[in-house]
C-alpha cells in the first residue's frame, strides 16, 4: 500500500525482485505448472498467444479463443492518462 510512494527507480525495482521470486518459486514448485507470455507479445499477435494458452490449458476450457483474441486492443498499448470515474 506504499509503493506509490516510492521513487519509480525504487518502484521499479521492488517488483522485479517480487517478479523474479515469483518465477523462481513457480519453477520450484511441482504441483504448479505455468507458462508466461509476454504482454508485447499479446498486443502484437493476439491469436497467437491465445493458442498458446489453448495449447496450455486445453480447448476445452479455452473453447473460444478466437473470441478472447479478438479483444485485444492494440491501440490500447502504453497508453496513459488518467481515467474519470
Amino acid at each position: 500500500t506504499k509503493g506509490a510512494q516510492l521513487a519509480d527507480e525504487q518502484l521499479e525495482r521492488g517488483l522485479t525482485v517480487h517478479r523474479n521470486e515469483t518465477r523462481s518459486w513457480l519453477a520450484n514448485a511441482p504441483h504448479v505448472d505455468f507458462i508466461e507470455i509476454d504482454y508485447r507479445a499479446l498486443i502484437q499477435d493476439a491469436p497467437a498467444a491465445a493458442a498458446r494458452a489453448v495449447e496450455f490449458l486445453g480447448a476445452e476450457r479455452l473453447p473460444a479463443s478466437e473470441k478472447m483474441a479478438s479483444v485485444v486492443d492494440a491501440s490500447l498499448y502504453r497508453r496513459k492518462g488518467t481515467a474519470d470515474a
